[in-house]
Formats: structure tokens, sequence, C-alpha cells
């Protein structure tokens, strides 16, 4: 309030009060749609856009808006995919925190509904990073370098880094045309080289196809 009357200025006075039944309305602001802000979070990992959606789940869910409404409400959404959430533990919307939890076998089976765009989840694919593509976390100089510039255009996946560990998930196009789901996790006192071996197994992948597939 203070900011805008600076920016009237003629001395204009600014005071907290409740505006009478009918007054016009002036003017609004609202963000960017959700679908908007997923893949803005999704393709540089932005984690304060991450943490902000998660709240916003547990505010829409009923739950509350803080860190312990998280666990029941992001489980609870993601109930509505049909597939088992046990095991699955959340303490931030972020992912930086150590105690999260989510196994990889739930990410390869989230990542085939994500793929065939069922529901909503299109948004999803649409905002996640390329390996070598134009942006995103995967564009980066030191990803998929060397031999594994062979899945460039062709791994559709979302990056992950704490102190902890380094994880890649995603959707494969495979060498024969073959769609595969994957989850990576490197995880304990792991160093940077840790990504270009998640990589290199993701390459790996690529070029096996449907000698992984269950099919």
């Amino acid at each position: 309030g203070a900011a805008f009357a600076a920016a009237l200025g003629g001395g204009v006075s600014v005071s907290v009060g409740t505006a009478p039944a009918g007054a016009e309305q002036l003017a609004a602001a609202r963000s960017q749609p959700v679908s908007v802000l997923i893949g803005q979070s999704l393709i540089v990992s932005d984690n304060t856009l991450a943490e902000m959606l998660a709240r916003l789940v547990a505010v829409e869910s009923g739950a509350g808006n803080t860190f312990g409404a998280l666990q029941e409400s992001v489980v609870t959404a993601l109930d509505a995919y049909g597939i088992d959430t046990t095991g699955i533990i959340i303490r931030d919307g972020s992912g930086l925190s150590d105690d999260n939890a989510v196994p990889p076998s739930y990410l390869t089976r989230l990542f085939v509904k994500i793929n065939a765009r069922d529901g909503d989840l299109g948004v999803i694919f649409d905002g996640l990073p390329i390996a070598g593509g134009p942006t995103g976390s995967l564009s980066y100089s030191d990803r998929f370098t060397g031999d594994n510039t062979v899945a460039d255009g062709a791994v559709f996946a979302k990056t992950g880094w704490i102190d902890t560990g380094y994880t890649l998930s995603g959707i494969i196009r495979a060498a024969d045309g073959t769609p595969l789901t994957f989850a990576v996790y490197a995880l304990g006192d792991v160093s940077d080289n840790a990504k270009q071996a998640l990589d290199t197994i993701t390459a790996g992948f690529f070029r096996c196809g449907d000698n992984l597939s269950n099919s």
C-alpha cells in the first residue's frame, strides 16, 4: 500500500479498512494458470514454485497450508491415478528434504500415464527437460555428453539433486521406437559425476529399447 501511495504521489495516505458493499473493483492481478507454473517449475527445477504448488494442493484439499499438511494432501491427490502409493513420504514440496521418499517403481508407473497424457497429465510431459534440448536442466553442458549424446532429443525426464543423491526419471523414445519409462537413483555419499553415470545408464536404456520393455 505504501509503495502504491508513493507511486501516486501528492501526499496520498494509506490505511487498512473494508470496502463498502457494492464498491467498484479498481483492478485485479492473477498468477499464470497452474498448468503454466508446472512447466516453469519442471524445466529448471524451480524449488520455490514446486513448494508453492504443493502448498496449493494442500490448501485446495482442505488439509491446511503447513509442511505437515503435505503428506495427506499430496498422497490423496496421487491416489486418483490408481497407482499404489505405499512408501511415499512427503515432507516438503521442493524435494529438498532428506526425509522425502518416492519409490522408483511408482515413478515408472506414473510416467506411463504421463506419456499417455491421461487426464491432465500431459502438462507434465510438456514441461519435462529434454536431453540435448534448447533449455532446461538436461540442456546443460555436463548432461548427455560424449557417447551419451546418442539419446539427445529422445529422453524427456525430470532431474533431481540434493546433497545425498542424484535422480533422473521420465520417458525415453528408444532407438527402435519403443517407449520406455524409467527412474534411476544414485543415493548416499555421491559426487557430481553421479549425474554422468545416470545419463550413461539412461543412454543404455535408449539403445536397448524393446529388450527392456515388459511387452
